[in-house]
């Protein structure tokens, strides 16, 4: 039974909770990418075959999102989450004691199928115990866990795996979400699913203009920023940035940290200016990379600014989405997930095409243009990002 004294005040433990369980999410998600060249010697296969591990799981987690969205809607908040930290961990467990690639990459596809709904559901769990005024906040504590994961998490874990072997991460990462396992039983409190009517079918809500808008940005949005930074240490080779790529991803995750900061205190009353100054910051950050290159210190900066436009990406428009309804919160935001995961695959494959035929810069530009229109569109929205919380 929901625990209705919760929202009188903002309950950061629970909070941080759930951004422990987006934190391993993410890392899960990132983890071949730090072991690949262990992990292809281990189980005898090429770099492809691994970095299907990556790919086909992002695809696997965007396939997934709506129809198991949708499927467990109804169910106990507290207990979907428990079931995806319970398939993280089978997953985790089964790659690392998987004697062939086949039997790793089944694992692998659950774990995509966890991430799949994890997205969908955590920040509208997380909504059932925010006060009003303080739902931006909510999110942005939630979603920050994946940013530190970035930032922070895959590194610690990329130590593990290429100090101790690419299966010790793997185990790290299962003892991880038994912990986190036995935190959500013992402090979480439950939420009830919401009924299942016309309205809360995605069918429904997908008619929703204001759903629509924020799909929109997001694939926008997303394709141009997933869309360089695939190809980031293409960049720092065309762009001559002296300091390389390590420190030009320590600035850029810099950045993230300082968007998550910057929409904790923003987004619940400014969410509309929010939205435009991280996209129009994408535009200003393109248009330096293409003008200065990698000058010293307009460079750094530089980073730093596309990390600030890069770093708060779901956080806003999970924000966003909400607002557009009242009843089926989950079933919009699977829409919006979905969205999201399509849109890095796009984006990737796009830039990879244009970088083949062109080069950095006209990746570069296609970021320009695409973050262009989502700043316009942001900028001149006179609806859906105005919208006050339902």
């Amino acid at each position: 039974m929901q625990n209705e004294n919760v929202k009188e005040k903002f309950n950061w433990p629970i909070f941080i909770l759930m951004g422990l369980a987006t934190f391993i999410a993410m890392v899960v998600q990132n983890a071949p990418s730090g072991v690949l060249p262990l992990m292809t010697e281990g189980l005898n296969v090429n770099a492809a075959k691994i970095g299907d591990f990556v790919g086909i799981y992002a695809l696997v987690s965007a396939i997934s999102a709506i129809p198991l969205t949708t499927l467990t809607v109804t169910m106990n908040k507290k207990h979907v989450l428990l079931m995806i930290l319970g398939g993280y961990l089978i997953s985790n467990l089964g790659i690392a004691f998987a004697s062939t690639y086949s039997i790793a990459f089944i694992f692998r596809l659950l774990g995509g199928v966890s991430a799949g709904l994890i997205w969908s559901m955590i920040c509208p769990y997380g909504l059932r115990f925010a006060p009003t005024n303080k739902q931006g906040l909510a999110i942005t504590v939630i979603i920050g866990g994946s940013t530190v994961g970035v930032a922070i998490g895959s590194p610690i874990f990329n130590v593990i795996g290429n100090q101790m072997g690419w299966r010790a991460e793997f185990i790290a990462l299962a003892i991880l979400t038994v912990v986190t396992i036995l935190l959500v039983i013992f402090f979480l409190p439950s939420a009830a699913g919401e009924k299942r009517s016309k309205s809360t079918s995605p069918i429904q809500i997908i008619k929703n203009r204001g759903i629509q808008k924020v799909i929109l940005l997001t694939v926008l949005s997303v394709m141009a920023n997933y869309g360089l930074f695939t190809y980031m240490a293409v960049l720092v080779q065309d762009i001559k940035f002296s300091a390389g790529i390590e420190l030009a991803s320590l600035i850029f995750g810099i950045g993230s940290f300082i968007a998550v900061l910057i929409a904790g205190k923003f987004l619940d009353n400014h969410l509309k200016g929010t939205v435009s100054f991280m996209m129009g910051i994408g535009v200003v950050s393109a248009i330096l990379f293409l003008v200065f290159g990698g000058t010293n210190g307009i460079s750094h900066i530089n980073f730093a600014l596309w990390g600030i436009g890069f770093g708060s990406l779901v956080t806003i428009f999970q924000n966003a989405i909400t607002r557009q309804v009242k009843e089926g919160q989950s079933v919009a935001v699977s829409l919006q997930s979905a969205a999201f995961n399509f849109a890095i695959m796009a984006g990737s494959s796009v830039s990879g095409i244009v970088l083949t035929r062109g080069s950095i810069r006209s990746v570069t530009i296609l970021a320009l243009v695409l973050l262009a229109i989502a700043t316009i569109l942001s900028i001149t929205d006179k609806n859906t990002l105005t919208k006050e919380k339902l």
